[in-house]
Parts: C-alpha cells; sequence; structure tokens
C-alpha cells in the first residue's frame, strides 16, 4: 500500500522548507522518494506481523518525517524527533519478536504454501 506526501499529515509551512531544501536533491520528488524509503523501512521491520492500516501509516509517517528533515539537512523539530525514536523502538520490538501478542501474518498471505511434513520423493 503506497501512500501519498499528503498523508504525512505535514503543515503548510513544514512542507514549503522541506520542499525547498531539497529542491536541488537531484531526485524528481524527494518527498515521495524518502516516503517510499521509509515505507520499505517499516515493512522490513514489521514483516511477521499484521499491522492496521493506520499503525501502518502511523509509524510510516513518523519514520518517513525524520528521515526527510534529515535528508534536508534541517533540524529535526522535537515532536518529530520524539515520534520517531518512539516508532523505532516499536519496529524494533516486532523485528526481535519482542512483542508476542502482536498478530502474526498469514503465512499463506505472504505465498509461504506447502506441507508442514516434507514430500518424500519415491524413485522406481
Amino acid at each position: 500500500m503506497s501512500l501519498s506526501v499528503d498523508q504525512l499529515a505535514l503543515t503548510a509551512d513544514r512542507r514549503a522548507a522541506l520542499e525547498s531544501a531539497l529542491a536541488n536533491s537531484g531526485l524528481a520528488d524527494p518527498l515521495g522518494q524518502l516516503l517510499a524509503e521509509a515505507e520499505a523501512e517499516v515493512d522490513r521491520l514489521s514483516s511477521g506481523y499484521q499491522l492496521s492500516p493506520e499503525s501502518r501509516l502511523s509509524l510510516v509517517r513518523r519514520v518517513a518525517l525524520y528521515h526527510m528533515f534529515t535528508v534536508a539537512e534541517l533540524a529535526v523539530p522535537e515532536d518529530i524527533r520524539t515520534a520517531y525514536a518512539d516508532a523505532m523502538a516499536e519496529l524494533r520490538a516486532l523485528a526481535s519478536g519482542q512483542r508476542p501478542n502482536a498478530p502474526q501474518a498469514d503465512p499463506a498471505a505472504a505465498g509461504n504454501w506447502g506441507s508442514r511434513k516434507p514430500l518424500a520423493l519415491q524413485h522406481e
């Protein structure tokens, strides 16, 4: 599920500051690129778990905003720094298996098909 920059809930001032600072980055859509990278990071760290769309959006938003400010070489606002630290702590806990009550992803949905019992091949 790909998110749009509009879903980041940036204020007009913050968005303008980021767009201005990233204008010469060489990327056609720097905010979109950094958002896609944040999505990939969240998906990688949460693989194996089912995140609600709202939880995933919240985690992606917090990671993306932090990365946008750091790549733009702007001072990271304290609210974004704190939100990022909280999101990464949650993602690291998921990735390391420290959330045993977190809903597990359905392995069949990820393409992990097959039998639990190995199939024996018979040669005649």
